[in-house]
């Protein structure tokens, strides 16, 4: 099993406003590049910010995601881009979504499967969980509440994965309990944990930002500051 370089990232997004929003992720993407990286992670629905009333409006066709500029970026730079959208349902609410854009092959699609109350009268639960394999290590992708509930992390540790990314909406209450249990689950599955998450405001929410990484004994590896924007970097092996 290799030693991966990973970064996650975290920012303030800009309500309605997808363009500004993907040129903070180049940005990002750059900074991600400059120091040598293999995966970089962003935020749930990073592209369109934490804007469930807005979803339907914002949310992309799996056709328009070949029109972003990350599929070159990824496969240029051999680099694994993980980006969040609502996309498009046809005759349902739109799902919440982490795309996946790898170098030289089709990115893949993953849906958040476990919805919070308060998301399921804008979103359809989604079907698709995303796992992928790189450098012999085994990565599961757990959309926010995915990552807190137990039996889907125990879903993901049946299907051999090693490492949980969990592109996150993380406000000040919940952190402590969040990050808690995400230790527990770290620990008990031998499972690393990798959380990207906003800083400031996004819809009626307010990011803390301190996304951070958890090793597979549930101890804090990496975390980055409450109020900065940018990346944070560490290895997976």
């Amino acid at each position: 099993m290799s030693e991966i370089k990973i970064a996650i990232a975290q920012f303030t997004p800009f309500k309605d406003d997808i363009e500004n929003n993907i040129a903070i992720h180049l940005k990002l993407i750059e900074s991600a590049i400059k120091e040598n990286v293999e995966i970089i992670i962003f935020p749930e629905l990073s592209l369109t910010g934490y804007e469930p009333e807005l979803a339907s409006k914002l949310c992309f066709s799996e056709s328009s995601i070949y029109n972003l500029p990350f599929q070159s970026l990824s496969t240029q730079n051999n680099l694994i881009i993980g980006v969040g959208m609502p996309i498009a349902q046809e005759n349902e609410k739109p799902n919440i979504a982490t795309i996946l854009f790898f170098p030289d092959k089709a990115p893949l699609i993953c849906h958040k499967i476990n919805l919070h109350e308060t998301e399921q009268s804008f979103f359809s639960h989604g079907k698709k969980v995303g796992i992928f394999s790189y450098s012999g290590i085994k990565f599961g992708v757990a959309i926010c509440f995915d990552s807190l509930i137990e039996t889907f992390i125990y879903s993901l540790k049946k299907m051999g994965v090693n490492y949980c990314l969990a592109p996150s909406l993380i406000t000040k209450k919940g952190f402590e309990h969040d990050i808690k249990l995400l230790q527990q689950y770290a620990k008990k599955f031998q499972m690393g944990m990798i959380i990207s998450n906003y800083v400031g405001k996004t819809g009626n929410m307010f990011g803390i930002g301190k996304s951070l990484i958890i090793d597979k004994n549930g101890k804090l590896q990496k975390q980055a500051m409450q109020i900065n924007e940018g990346i944070i970097t560490s290895f997976c092996n």
